[in-house]
């Protein structure tokens, strides 16, 4: 699920099981229209200076496995020659599992994959030019594959004095050897969280205004203010796909038979059920339409939901 920033109406959700296929609304969830033909897309990612710029990643189930591009917002989709050529190249999988631009610049991308290459397990490919070439980096020491993710542990700014990190700072997740992290674009690792996995089905990260980063995992919350060198466990129970602030709140949901969590940023260990409404499962990815302060959460199995974020 992710938001167009220039238009925060206009909403785009990744669905994979009976009714599958990219959908988007351009009224705030009203109605929605089916865009391409894919059987199982994960990951839908909107260019925050080219609304029109979309990228999606497809696998796991069905087929249309692989990267997508689209330049007219989603009417015409085209698999770029490069990452054929790369999947042959590298011995790699069309089965993508994580998309995820660099903040700053929309045709940098990095993508991770949902089972191993023909190889062995999985790497990661990375793009600077939107999809049309790539560079391989192969799996590491320690790093098993089946279903990763990865971030850009980076967030720019006008200011360069508030600016979080750089493009060559990723955290890689895996869903049995922990999460690790490179500041040299994949060229070492650090492995700094070996006991805590992701979620399986994937996971987030959020950092507020102040540079403080959270991420969602299968044991808890935790939180990190050295940019993701270490990390503390500030609500410890259950497993967790997606985590997101407003500025003033985080907000989080167990995996299954969950209720939305809601804590004070200023008080990030003082977790609290929302409401007493109960889902099938929780958040598998939230987003923050900040100009009608409206967060919307795409539920694994139990649909889309908006809530109007309290005063």
């Amino acid at each position: 699920m992710t938001i167009d920033p220039c238009n925060p109406n206009t909403i785009y959700v990744c669905i994979g099981d009976a009714e599958s296929g990219l959908y988007r609304s351009s009224d705030g969830g009203g109605t929605w229209t089916e865009l391409g033909d894919f059987k199982f897309p994960v990951r839908v990612r909107v260019n925050p200076r080219d609304p029109l710029h979309l990228y999606v990643g497809a696998g796991v189930r069905g087929g249309g496995h692989g990267f997508w591009v689209s330049k007219d917002g989603g009417a015409n989709w085209h698999m770029p020659d490069g990452f054929s050529e790369t999947v042959a190249k590298s011995g790699g999988s069309y089965d993508v599992y994580h998309v995820e631009p660099d903040p700053a610049d929309f045709n940098h991308v990095l993508v991770t994959f949902h089972g191993a290459w023909s190889v062995g397990d999985a790497g990661i490919y990375e793009s600077f030019d939107g999809g049309d070439t790539w560079t391989i980096h192969p799996p590491f020491d320690g790093a098993f594959s089946g279903g990763d993710n990865i971030f850009f542990l980076y967030r720019p700014s006008v200011d360069p004095r508030k600016t979080i990190g750089n493009p060559q700072t990723w955290l890689f997740g895996t869903q049995s050897t922990g999460y690790f992290r490179t500041t040299d674009s994949g060229q070492n690792w650090t492995h700094v969280l070996p006991d805590i996995d992701m979620t399986h089905g994937g996971g987030s990260i959020y950092y507020t205004k102040d540079g403080v980063l959270y991420m969602a995992t299968n044991q808890g919350v935790l939180r990190s203010k050295d940019n993701g060198e270490t990390w503390t466990t500030v609500y410890p129970r259950d497993s967790y796909l997606s985590i997101i602030g407003d500025g003033a709140r985080l907000w989080a949901g167990k995996h299954f038979d969950s209720r939305f969590l809601v804590a004070p940023e200023s008080n990030d260990t003082n977790w609290t059920e929302f409401n007493s409404q109960r889902f099938a499962e929780g958040p598998f990815e939230m987003v923050i339409d900040p100009k009608r302060r409206i967060l919307y959460s795409a539920n694994i199995r139990a649909g889309v939901w908006a809530l109007k974020l309290p005063d």
